[in-house]
């Protein structure tokens, strides 16, 4: 009986022993690492701490006020026991407000030394990714330099951390609008949209804020305002005839747009332009208050479908982002890329001959959709959109307009008449010559809107040799130049 009490008794007191409560505990810890997503970031905490026998409290202080409560995850050494987790977003006597804190309680058998990490999500933070395309001349490869632009204002200062950047935040909150989140509410945004390569403003771009019936048209400047409702509408989304439709995060009060031309769609078949002279006007019964005139055919747009991949990218090199500064440009990765250049004139769109490069196995590098500024020898050649579509095979680069290849055009009077606000006019056709000023021979794509008419498609039989091809509508063929030479084209 003596031995059952004994027994008793000792288990009692290791009982005590085990339940001892210490005092609780402050813990101020670093961050080792963080995984910035594309609209969040994971943080994780790292500190030795030294627990005594017994149950003991730890209240690790300093923390973010923007941590998520379902995101907590501690990871302690296999000799403590776990006995709770708890976020105080308001805990008492602190000298910063805006700070929360994390309690841990843990039991141990013993006194020991044990590693404490902490991985916690918070919002105010996150990254969007931009490429620098640099290239020489059409015989040698690409450079495409893959760089992450990283922000955050989590009031926490990240400290020579190691960051890793991933996309899969999106994809698991299935929310692409909430990418690239404002610091702060935007209520008014303003901006310039020009063409790539020519950087000439472009007027009458309808742009809409994403999600509302909100929109405004470029003036004839270029220049924009609109009026946002609310921090949960931050995309743009910019249309214009014969050119990409973009959609634009707002990051900023101001957003400037450059629009690539969209080789694959045609949206203006011009009828007359560039009439030079009053008398000429005056002779045909021309208006003379406007320069060129348009007859717009709406043609089916070309929808992009920009599926966003699940990637991650770790950087080896440390880095150190104070909460609530500008965003800071992180290289990602560097590509060599064999391209295959490619030409295109849309003579009755645009007089410009565009240079695109045609990227075979692409999906290797793991891009995602994003703003690239271009440089052609070392110099700025304007901006483009990345536009990664994963259900395509070639990936294709706008370069922008190539300076060493000209194309000039001029009306010349054809013979007939036609019908023109009801009254009689002379027929007239556009003359278009291009001219090869590099040192080496070139192929360009010309595309004109496909023959109606059987007149029309004699016309384009004589004019290509009948080497021509019907895509989408439109009639594409190769006019070959050889170096310093020029050849005239007459498109009806």
């Amino acid at each position: 009986m003596k031995k059952l009490i004994f027994i008793i008794l000792s288990l009692f007191g290791l009982h005590q022993a085990l339940a001892q409560e210490h005092p609780e505990k402050k813990i101020n810890s670093q961050i080792k690492d963080v995984t910035v997503f594309l609209d969040n970031a994971q943080i994780h905490r790292v500190k030795n701490v030294a627990v005594p026998k017994g149950e003991s409290s730890f209240r690790f202080s300093g923390l973010s006020p923007f941590i998520n409560p379902k995101s907590i995850r501690v990871k302690v050494s296999d000799n403590l026991h776990l006995q709770s987790v708890q976020l105080d977003p308001n805990p008492e006597n602190k000298s910063d407000n805006s700070l929360s804190e994390i309690v841990i309680k843990v039991l141990s058998d013993k006194t020991i030394t044990s590693t404490f990490e902490l991985f916690y999500e918070v919002s105010h933070a996150g990254w969007f990714p931009t490429y620098d395309v640099r290239f020489d001349n059409i015989n040698q490869p690409l450079q495409l330099t893959y760089k992450a632009n990283v922000w955050q204002a989590t009031q926490n200062d990240w400290h020579n951390v190691k960051l890793q950047f991933s996309t899969k935040s999106a994809l698991t909150s299935n929310n692409f609008s909430k990418q690239l989140l404002a610091l702060k509410h935007i209520k008014k945004v303003h901006g310039l949209v020009t063409e790539l390569g020519t950087k000439e403003p472009l007027p009458a771009v309808n742009i809409k804020v994403k999600g509302t019936s909100i929109s405004a048209t470029t003036d004839f400047n270029g220049k924009y305002e609109l009026n946002l409702p609310d921090e949960n509408h931050n995309l743009l989304e910019i249309d214009y005839a014969g050119y990409k439709r973009l959609m634009m995060p707002i990051r900023d009060s101001i957003v400037d747009i450059a629009l690539p031309m969209d080789e694959n769609q045609v949206n203006l078949v011009v009828i007359m332009s560039a009439l030079s002279g009053s008398n000429l006007k005056k002779k045909h019964n021309l208006p003379t208050d406007k320069k060129t005139f348009f007859h717009t055919i709406p043609l089916q747009k070309v929808q992009t479908n920009s599926v966003l991949s699940q990637y991650e990218y770790k950087i080896n090199q440390t880095y150190s982002l104070t909460s609530g500064s500008q965003t800071k440009v992180i290289p990602i990765t560097n590509f060599i890329v064999s391209a295959n250049y490619k030409y295109i004139a849309v003579p009755s769109s645009n007089y410009h001959v565009f240079l695109y490069a045609n990227i075979k196995g692409w999906k290797k590098y793991h891009l995602i959709s994003g703003m690239a500024e271009i440089i052609n020898k070392n110099a700025s050649a304007g901006k483009t959109y990345l536009d990664i579509n994963p259900n395509k095979d070639i990936l294709q680069i706008p370069l922008g307009i190539d300076k060493d290849i000209q194309m000039n055009h001029k009306l010349i009077r054809a013979s007939g008449l036609i019908n023109f606000f009801r009254s009689k006019h002379a027929r007239y056709n556009f003359q278009y010559t291009f001219k090869n000023n590099k040192s080496q021979a070139i192929n360009i794509e010309i595309r004109v809107k496909k023959p109606q008419t059987n007149k029309d498609k004699k016309h384009l039989q004589k004019l290509t040799g009948g080497h021509y091809k019907i895509v989408n509508d439109m009639a594409l063929w190769q006019l070959h130049l050889d170096a310093g030479q020029s050849k005239s084209l007459i498109i009806q």
